[in-house]
């Protein structure tokens, strides 16, 4: 899962530069071909962090992740619901006529979804966002990323752990979060991390993360003094 990674394997308190001067625009939310691809225009977020609007990034990025939230649970609402229709269209009107010696069963009742979810006033006032990445995690991550370059270091540290809550193969919020322990002081917490990311590259010999993990590997080693 390479997501951004490729785009940001830097320093975590250094600013990330894409590297093209277009990316700096009055336009809102242009499409824009960076190391990654193109910034998708119902992406507010991913918009504001390309332009270097990480103020405006890290709220977007939250309201992505609330999104994600509220579309998960809204499917599973629907679901729900129209399983709990059809269950009740059964009881009401029989188990249905079983024709062909028991080998097919004709429906007893025809379940129209009546009962499937309505959006309502503020479940639409995300209408139109689409989070380039469907990833809550992700979300988190790049919000984190946003805070540090805001000095937001607490926040990014907490945005960071929330990423890896909900993705632990975010492997750059790993290493990050091991410069970050070095920054408050805290080596042995910083140790730690360098250790889960020295297990994962056990495993990922040949996985999409070997490059961030080996990154971030060899930075945080260099910075604790190995």
């Amino acid at each position: 899962m390479r997501y951004i990674f490729l785009l940001i394997i830097t320093l975590v308190l250094t600013p990330l530069s894409f590297g093209q001067d277009s990316l700096v625009s009055d336009e809102p939310y242009e499409d824009e071909v960076i190391a990654i691809g193109t910034i998708s225009k119902a992406d507010p977020a991913m918009g504001a962090f390309a332009r270097g609007d990480y103020a405006t990034a890290e709220i977007e990025f939250t309201l992505n992740y609330q999104f994600i939230q509220r579309a998960d649970r809204a499917r599973a609402n629907a679901f729900q619901n129209l399983s709990n229709s059809s269950l009740s269209a059964q009881v009401a009107n029989g188990p249905g006529e079983v024709s062909g010696g028991g080998q097919n069963i004709t429906p007893s009742a025809n379940v129209n979804g009546s009962n499937a979810y309505k959006p309502t006033p503020e479940s639409t006032k995300f209408n139109g966002r689409v989070p380039q990445v469907n990833d809550i995690g992700f979300q988190f991550y790049m919000r984190g990323l946003s805070q540090i370059q805001l000095g937001k270091y607490d926040e990014a540290q907490e945005s960071f752990e929330r990423a890896l809550n909900f993705n632990n193969r975010l492997y750059d919020a790993k290493f990050r979060l091991g410069i970050l322990e070095l920054r408050n002081g805290d080596r042995d917490a910083a140790e730690a991390w360098l250790s889960e990311l020295e297990r994962n590259q056990k495993w990922c010999k040949y996985c999409d993360g070997k490059q961030e993990i080996n990154s971030g590997i060899a930075i945080l080693s260099a910075s604790l003094g190995y």
